[in-house]
């Protein structure tokens, strides 16, 4: 029989709580039971029995009380983040006193849980981490974590949304048009800026001019770009770099050019004729725009540009920027053909060959009307 027993709890605390249960029942129970209060956190505990005839036995094990929960922190991607690719790591720290029960760890992405081997998690740091195979689709994602600790206690469950964004902003040109004609030395430049899901990040914006670095504003409810560039005649090029919220960056450039100087009449000095040549030394000729009145008989020819009218006409017409010349009697002189080409820009074609003009003989008059018959004199 048994006349003593004793428990000890805590290694510092020497305070023995007598088994007041019969031994019967507490061999029964596997345990002596003791209403004192412990803290939580890790323990051990000591039983000491003896016998009438004093014979002792002891035994000491170790145990954790653990009254809370375990706690999931640090979750990636957070509330509202944005992944800029398509198989974001998921990563959590997951914390309890007690430890955390491995086999229990559920994450899932849009209610989907990823595979035992998709998932790893370190016992010493707390951190769990996973990866799916499948990449997912640009746009919006639900991310939940799960997990119990050893004593079976849940976690709060984690639960988020994400985004997923791959690809850069897109750029669309307005104005000026690519490739396009202009015939003002302030260009108004017009670019739709858009980028779905994560948006545009102003910040991100740069515009170069030429390889120089120009102003302009980004509208983020309109979603347009828009600014003044200051161009000379010539051709220019425009470059447009945007970044997203996500961190992806796109680069749109495109060529535009500038002819502010309208066609020009050249006499070509024929007699019996007016004789013009058309010349344009910037963006060329608009043949469809060419207007000719009050000439008589006239005829162009568009490979040469000369113009041939029995009269003085006139004449209207329009480069393909838009520049358009009326044409002032007499025009200008053939001789300063040269001079004006090579005034400060090279001439978009090379000039026609020579044209020979032909005199064309004075028309004879008509001849008298015959006489009636029988009205010679005599």
């Amino acid at each position: 029989s048994v006349d003593a027993a004793f428990v000890t709890l805590g290694e510092g605390d020497p305070t023995e709580v007598p088994v007041t249960a019969r031994i019967a029942d507490w061999l029964a129970q596997g345990r002596p039971e003791s209403k004192g209060q412990i803290a939580p956190g890790p323990h051990r505990v000591r039983v000491y029995a003896q016998d009438i005839v004093e014979n002792v036995a002891t035994r000491t094990w170790e145990f954790h009380y653990d009254d809370r929960p375990p706690e999931i922190r640090a979750v990636y991607p957070s509330e509202g983040a944005i992944a800029a690719c398509a198989r974001p790591a998921v990563t959590a720290t997951l914390i309890d006193n007690a430890g955390i029960d491995p086999s229990s760890i559920d994450v899932r992405i849009d209610d989907e849980p990823l595979a035992r081997d998709e998932v790893s998690f370190d016992e010493a740091s707390g951190l769990v981490a996973g990866l799916r195979r499948r990449p997912l689709s640009s746009g919006k994602h639900r991310l939940t974590v799960a997990v119990n600790d050893n004593c079976g206690k849940p976690a709060r469950p984690y639960e988020g949304t994400f985004l997923v964004d791959t690809e850069g902003p897109r750029v669309a040109a307005s104005s000026p048009a690519p490739d396009g004609w202009v015939r003002e030395g302030e260009v108004r430049l017009t670019c739709a800026l858009v980028d779905i899901p994560s948006g545009v990040e102003p910040s991100g914006i740069a515009v170069t001019l030429d390889g120089v670095r120009v102003e302009a504003a980004y509208d983020a409810t309109a979603q347009t770009l828009s600014g003044v560039l200051e161009v000379k005649d010539g051709e220019h090029r425009i470059e447009v770099q945007a970044r997203d919220r996500a961190g992806n960056v796109a680069t749109r450039g495109w060529a535009f050019r500038v002819d502010r100087q309208a066609p020009i009449f050249f006499d070509l000095g024929a007699k019996g004729r007016v004789t013009l040549r058309l010349v344009d030394f910037g963006s060329g000729m608009a043949a469809e725009t060419l207007a000719v009145t009050e000439a008589g008989e006239w005829t162009w020819d568009p490979s040469t540009g000369v113009l041939f009218a029995a009269k003085s006409p006139q004449i209207a017409v329009a480069d393909l920027a838009g520049n358009v010349s009326k044409f002032v009697s007499p025009g200008v002189p053939i001789s300063e053909y040269d001079k004006m080409r090579s005034g400060g820009r090279p001439p978009r074609v090379e000039p026609p060959p020579p044209v020979k003009v032909q005199e064309i003989p004075p028309t004879p008059p008509a001849p008298a009307p015959a006489a009636p018959a029988g009205s010679e004199g005599g």
